[in-house]
């Protein structure tokens, strides 16, 4: 089965953002492209990928904003690959992966909204500077403590 992604153009910008899956029960890896018609994809929108099929996505470097519930309720997610220039990432985003294994995040997020991750991840790959934008509000009270210790030890802290 193939897949497409459909776009929507950023005004202002001159970009694109990533705004739906066809079809929604592709299973599968989706690279999202750097470009679209000669212009960068710079978003993911809010829901486009929202209770998909989906198996692993690769972010490019190009994009800079991952909307609220873009890959919410992705039950088959295993793994997310974030570009280093990932900025913001909106609340829910990843809620309700409950099959995420593994998601990188890279070290120049500077906000994350409320119920980023509402469910409890196998491997913590986060910056350390991370941590700092980090409160209860991010994750459910229950995994908060587990978070805590796995990212302080997968960073070297002490």
């Amino acid at each position: 089965m193939s897949m497409n992604l459909k776009y929507d153009i950023n005004l202002g910008d001159e970009s694109y953002s990533v705004t739906d899956i066809l079809p929604r029960d592709y299973e599968g890896t989706v690279v999202i492209p750097e470009t679209h018609e000669g212009l960068p994809v710079t978003r993911i929108g809010c829901r486009a990928f929202c209770k998909s099929k989906i198996t692993s996505v690769v972010i490019p470097d190009s994009v800079v904003s991952i909307g609220a519930h873009a890959f919410d309720d992705c039950d088959n997610l295993k793994k997310v690959t974030m570009g280093k220039n990932v900025k913001e990432i909106g609340e829910y985003a990843f809620a309700y992966c409950n099959r995420l294994e593994r998601i990188d995040i890279p070290e120049g997020v500077t906000v994350i909204e409320r119920y980023l991750f509402y469910i409890v991840l196998k491997k913590w790959l986060f910056p350390t500077q991370f941590l700092k934008l980090i409160s209860v509000h991010f994750l459910p009270a229950l995994i908060w403590r587990r978070f805590i210790t796995q990212a302080v030890s997968s960073s070297g802290m002490k």
